[in-house]
């Protein structure tokens, strides 16, 4: 689409650590929009997934060693300990073509296209949604500093499966989170018409078919909208 586009998320990144990471790096993308995915459950997480791929991947960055008192664990100490050592002592760079695993292949530029994309998940059982006041600060902290910033802000909720959010009993709970904040909020998570079998390939993951559907809408709404300017 001619986008000057940065992806600033990981794996089952937290508001926590996403604090850590606009803190250092905003500075120097400088971005005109920002779109923040707000995905409920990450305000339910610890962080611990998302801190262990920072610090393996930044072991010596003065920047994230918060995250080893923000998340105390022995596995992220261990993990920091050893990313260390192994800096110190490897005189040859990650090699980042090489998968994490055999469904992944990396694509120069930082796309990890997923290869293995059957829809297969467990159903959970019933239960409500539970966010962490920790998360909420750090989120409501994100905000305010984007904000100051002068960066136009966006939230979405990306689709989820009808069986994702059917298990949820609490399903408003967000909505009525983010409507405190003056922000657009664009509420994806129903209402396309998807389907779970054909385009997921778990619960709350999109497969390349499901991805290709909602990019082209949010698309058309960011250019219909104002927020990105047409080429």
């Amino acid at each position: 689409e001619g986008l000057e586009t940065f992806n600033l998320g990981s794996s089952s990144q937290t508001p926590k650590e996403t604090n850590l990471l606009l803190n250092k790096y905003l500075p120097q993308l400088k971005p005109k929009l920002i779109i923040y995915e707000v995905f409920p459950t990450c305000f339910e997480l610890d962080g611990l997934e998302a801190s262990l791929n920072m610090i393996s991947a930044q072991p010596l960055d003065a920047d994230f060693v918060p995250m080893l008192w923000r998340s105390p664990s022995p596995k992220l100490f261990n993990t920091f300990i050893v990313s260390c050592f192994n800096k110190w002592t490897k005189e040859q760079p990650i090699d980042l073509s090489v998968p994490f695993t055999a469904k992944d292949i990396y694509h120069e530029g930082g796309f990890v296209e997923r290869i293995d994309t059957d829809y297969d998940f467990d159903v959970e059982a019933p239960r409500a949604y539970s966010f962490r006041a920790e998360q909420l600060e750090a989120f409501e902290d994100n905000v305010k500093l984007i904000q100051e910033r002068g960066i136009d802000l966006l939230f979405v909720y990306a689709p989820v499966t009808k069986v994702f959010d059917a298990s949820r009993t609490n399903p408003d709970v967000l909505n009525e989170y983010l409507s405190k904040f003056e922000t657009p909020f664009w509420d994806y998570h129903k209402g396309l018409t998807l389907l779970d079998s054909l385009h997921f390939y778990d619960e709350d993951h999109l497969n390349n078919e499901g991805v290709v559907i909602f990019n082209n809408v949010l698309l058309d709404r960011l250019y219909s909208e104002g927020f990105v300017k047409n080429q």
